[in-house]
């Protein structure tokens, strides 16, 4: 069980930061067939004869109770690692290299457990107050767990300040060591709880199975349970009460059966159940990451991430698992309203309309504006459950007989929805994050491109901070190669962290009094974001089709099967540097994008005006940098 769990071990953390990021997904499907077929050919060629057991052993009783315990503990290990895998997504960890160091802690501690218990349990004498003891020390261990999640953040940053790491670094090391030190425990109990099953050393084989097959279907039980059951209905906070008692009732139990009350193990059992009971109880109920001076307005626990509206000074911020997804400020709202209204105005007579993530319901409410048919697609239902903590720029969108709301994975709707639509536009979580790789890859966009119409307008939002140039070229290679006719769009309007990728099934030649007309249902939500004319939004055109192929020459693209931004440098999680990718994006400008407009005379030259203001807010946000930074930024290509 040792060696085995060590194997685990050693898989999970070579699969999270080494075979993806190198072979690839199937590669490593592949892989992991393969070594499951060497061990098989290796037992078949090396198979002997079962061994009869020994004389007089059919006759020892085992302790047939421990089926029904080893169940239960397999229900909690899994359990536990559930409830903390989704604690941990709350302040941002929960991309695959970090699930893969949770997973690998529990692994480690498993194993380490198992190894331990193997050096004393044949000279062991009281094999079941053992094992009653480490069910009390794992309740102890999970209410201590639960207490450093809820100062988890200030931990880090101590640990980031104190030692040569960053702040992510040290997430990561956290989110491993509190891992690692329960799963010693429950490493423990398994080996442990075998031996007592089996009642000889001589039997453990034959009573394998049966303890295998018990503990293994708690596993599975206490994952699903927890997941779709327990935290949804109950919360992460009073899972971890169910959990931290349901030890200390096998510990009962166990010294019950053993008939061994003894004034240590009682004192240890109450004193454990009190002490635990209260540090869980004493704390709050919930885990968000942690905004000084801001009002916790909402919070809810749901099926695929943690949902937190706060509040400060009249800006209202919706969170996702700790990510700042969407919120009110104006860099935010121009976010959500142009990536809304810039492709249905390009759209030729758009009539529907599909937006990936409903957020504050911004986008949707926007999109409505231009009396078209709206699909908005969220993964989560908590996050519908806010919408009208955001009614002042949502437009009640939410409650509008024009949208429909879907509850499902966006990707999967997308490709299966038997409707085609005029624009659809993914704004998902910032890539930064690694959060949501998977929409950002060529099938993924090739889905989009399969569900629009022959005239369909795709729309993708970028960040450009936060990641490094190549990583910026690569995001727009993968793009581009699904939409030959793409795009780059910057709002000028003041500084922002984003550009929206425009793909559309042509050349994009587009009538300034068509767009002129496009704007008169939506001009009063555009002046929200300091828009009063045509030139203003055409003038956000950054990068044409030349510029965008100039750019991406030579990129690798971002694919299913090679995920490459998903390893990519995490060192930038926490930088902002929007002005450096800004110059040097800028730098690829060579096009006369005048040219993919059409208007009169006096509608070109105050075209012309307009993109030369907006070549001067480019120059003004990188010397604002520079000033800012002291460092000059390089914008050669």
């Amino acid at each position: 069980y040792y060696l085995n769990t060590v194997g685990a071990f050693a898989g999970a953390l070579l699969t999270g930061f080494v075979l993806v990021k190198y072979f690839g997904v199937l590669a490593t499907l592949m892989i992991a067939v393969a070594g499951n077929l060497l061990v098989a050919i290796v037992i078949a060629a090396g198979k002997s004869a079962s061994r009869p057991p020994p004389p007089g052993e059919a006759e020892e009783a085992p302790h047939s109770y421990m089926l029904y315990v080893l169940f239960l503990t397999g229900f909690i290990s899994l359990s536990y690692e559930m409830l903390w895998v989704r604690i941990l997504s709350t302040y941002g960890l929960s991309t695959s290299q970090a699930f893969a160091l949770i997973v690998a802690g529990f692994l480690l501690g498993f194993s380490v457990g198992a190894w331990l218990v193997s050096q004393r349990i044949d000279v062991g004498r009281n094999l079941e107050a053992a094992f009653s003891g480490v069910c009390i020390l794992t309740a102890a261990s999970g209410a201590i767990v639960l207490y450093l999640f809820r100062r988890f953040e200030d931990i880090a940053r101590l640990l980031a300040d104190s030692l040569p790491a960053d702040y992510l670094a040290s997430t990561l090391a956290m989110a491993f060591v509190v891992s690692f030190i329960p799963a010693v425990f429950m490493g423990v109990l398994f080996p442990l709880g075998l031996r007592i099953y089996a009642g000889d050393v001589h039997r453990i084989g034959v009573k394998a199975g049966n303890i295998f097959f018990s503990n293994t279907t708690g596993c599975v039980l206490g994952s699903l349970f927890t997941g779709f059951v327990l935290i949804p209905f109950a919360g992460m906070w009073n899972t971890t009460l169910v959990l931290v008692n349901l030890s200390l009732l096998i510990a009962l139990v166990v010294i019950v059966r053993n008939h061994s009350f003894t004034l240590g193990r009682t004192a240890s059992l109450v004193a454990v159940a009190v002490l635990a009971n209260l540090l869980v109880l004493s704390d709050s109920k919930t885990f968000h990451t942690d905004m000084k001076g801001f009002d916790v307005i909402y919070y809810a626990e749901g099926l695929s991430g943690t949902v937190t509206a706060l509040e400060k000074d009249g800006y209202r911020g919706l969170f996702v698992d700790g990510q700042n997804v969407s919120g009110t400020d104006p860099v935010l709202l121009a976010d959500s309203k142009m990536l809304a209204h810039l492709p249905l105005m390009l759209a030729d007579e758009p009539e529907a309309a599909l937006t990936v993530g409903y957020g504050t319901g911004t986008t949707s409410g926007s999109m409505l504006l231009h009396d078209v048919e709206v699909h908005a697609v969220e993964i989560e239902d908590k996050i519908i459950e806010a919408a009208p903590l955001f009614s002042r720029v949502n437009y009640d969108s939410y409650a509008d007989p024009n949208l429909r709301l879907i509850l499902d994975d966006a990707r999967n709707y997308i490709d299966v929805v038997d409707r085609p639509f005029d624009v659809i536009v993914t704004d998902v979580t910032n890539l930064k994050y690694k959060r949501n790789p998977y929409l950002y890859t060529r099938e993924y966009f090739a889905i989009m491109q399969d569900a629009l119409t022959e005239t369909g307008v795709a729309a993708a939002w970028l960040p450009i901070g936060g990641l490094s140039f190549e990583d910026l070229r690569i995001l727009i290679a993968t793009f581009d190669s699904v939409y030959p006719h793409s795009t780059v769009w910057y709002f000028t309007q003041y500084p922002t962290h984003f550009i929206i990728l425009v793909g559309t099934p042509a050349p994009i030649q587009a009538d300034l009094s068509g767009l002129e007309a496009a704007m008169e249902g939506i001009r009063a939500d555009l002046r929200t974001i300091r828009i009063d004319s045509v030139y203003e939004v055409a003038s956000m055109l950054l990068l044409g089709e030349q510029d965008v192929d100039d750019l991406v020459a030579g990129a690798r693209l971002h694919t299913d099967n090679h995920p490459i931004l998903e390893y990519s440098d995490m060192g930038l999680y926490m930088t902002s540097d929007v002005e450096p990718n800004l110059k040097r994006l800028l730098s690829f400008q060579s096009e006369n994008l005048g040219a993919y407009f059409a208007g009169s005379e006096e509608q070109m030259a105050l075209l012309e005006a307009h993109f030369e203001e907006s070549a001067k807010h480019y120059r003004d946000y990188v010397n604002q940098y520079e000033r800012r930074s002291g460092r000059r930024v390089g914008g050669s290509h």
